[in-house]
């Protein structure tokens, strides 16, 4: 067996260790962050005020966007302002929030089914009304932070939901059809979700959806959601979405319920009659910065040895490599990672030296490649390790050339 074979059965044995240790670990990546350019339309609402304005003595607030984005619809309405406040954030200096408040005989008058709805713009639009839908042909992406107080977050109540600008093909589906992320249990006498269930429960609301059919329950979120960052991400390469909290990617990959990604614009709260004690902030719709796109021709400005342009070095990476070992007339997306026109265990090295890494990411905010540096063998062990494997189990029989097909 010459050495290049040998090589193509160690990538094949640290493809398996890394799957083995990947699942033990949630997700490596960190959501990506929108930018905001000048030719994109986009949405800044950093929620601005301060709870203790020292000149008034009085709270001051902002919910309006700043240079990017409309402010549509608002209950309670601009009219009766009165239950939506800026109080301090978790996030940032100030957020907004719709407690409601104390009526004369002391009772509360709850801030029930509270809304607030923004629309993308370009930069200085002339009027809130001036919606632009973002670009479909590129990435784009939608952030909030929010903290939930009152627990009664059962039923239709919803965190938010995105409007596509474009109806889909089904006649169930309306302009409001893009996602949504509705309460995952019921509250009594409510038979729309599920029986019972834990407190602060959502599901994500998603496609595809069928012609006849009602409505899809979604993904549940099997975690409680009481504070913390939203991102979701549009990835025009396959048009779908990615759903994050915080940090851990929740979803991936998942269509929307119409089969359309031009938001037109996103409400934050609503649908239902009962009270949520929402605080929201920083809340942005944007675009991901792409000053030269992962491809053929190299990484762009994406991290080497991403070869499927993902945005993270991780096992899928490591298997490009593995199934194209020693080709040659190969390109970067085939796992030549320094662009010389073969795939070798020069490539490896790169792929090794960045992994875990994701795009947007330094070096010194993964921890994960000394991690893996640790578990993985280098190439020469790891041929050894084949090696030795192979004399155990040959008997006169050929190794196999896959992982299905291995007898030991």
């Amino acid at each position: 067996m010459n050495l290049n074979r040998l090589m193509h059965h160690a990538i094949i044995f640290m493809v398996t260790m890394t799957t083995l240790y990947l699942a033990t670990r949630s997700a490596l990546a960190e959501p990506p962050v929108p930018v905001f350019m000048d030719d994109q339309p986009g949405l800044y609402v950093p929620m601005e005020g301060d709870p203790n304005d020292p000149l008034t003595s009085k709270p001051t607030w902002n919910f309006k966007p700043i240079d990017w984005g409309g402010e549509g619809h608002i209950q309670p309405s601009d009219n009766h302002p009165g239950p939506w406040k800026i109080e301090p954030s978790p996030f940032s200096d100030a957020a907004a929030t719709c407690r409601g408040n104390e009526g004369p005989t002391g009772e509360i008058n709850r801030c029930v089914n509270s809304t607030r709805r923004y629309n993308p713009t370009f930069k200085n639009p002339v009027s809130s009304d001036d919606k632009i839908p973002m670009d479909t042909t590129r990435d784009w992406l939608f952030t909030v932070s929010f903290a939930i107080e009152n627990t009664d977050t059962f039923g239709t109540d919803k965190l938010f939901e995105f409007a596509a600008a474009t109806r889909g093909a089904s006649p169930n589906r309306s302009t409001e059809d893009l996602l949504a992320i509705k309460g995952a249990y019921a509250e009594e006498g409510d038979s729309s979700t599920l029986p019972g269930g834990l407190e602060n429960r959502y599901r994500i609301i998603h496609g595809p959806w069928l012609d006849g059919q009602p409505e899809p329950y979604g993904t549940v979120i099997d975690q409680p959601l009481t504070q913390g960052k939203i991102t979701v991400h549009y990835k025009a390469a396959n048009q779908r979405l990615d759903f994050w909290f915080d940090d851990e990617l929740i979803l991936a990959d998942f269509e929307s319920l119409s089969g359309t990604y031009d938001i037109n614009f996103v409400q934050l709260g609503g649908g239902g009659t009962s009270f949520e004690n929402a605080l929201w902030d920083e809340l942005y719709i944007g675009v991901l910065s792409e000053t030269a796109a992962c491809g053929t021709d190299g990484p762009g400005t994406n991290i080497p040895g991403d070869f499927n342009c993902d945005g993270l070095v991780d096992v899928a990476d490591l298997g490009i490599i593995g199934a194209n070992f020693n080709g040659t007339e190969v390109t970067y997306i085939n796992g030549d990672a320094n662009l010389d026109g073969s795939v070798d265990v020069a490539d490896l090295g790169i792929v090794g030296a960045n992994w875990g890494i994701a795009s947007g990411t330094s070096l010194s905010q993964a921890p994960n490649g000394a991690e893996l540096a640790a578990l993985l063998p280098e190439p020469a062990t790891a041929i050894t390790l084949i090696i030795g494997l192979t004399c155990l189990g040959r008997n006169h029989r050929q190794i196999p050339t896959t992982l299905s097909s291995w007898q030991p």
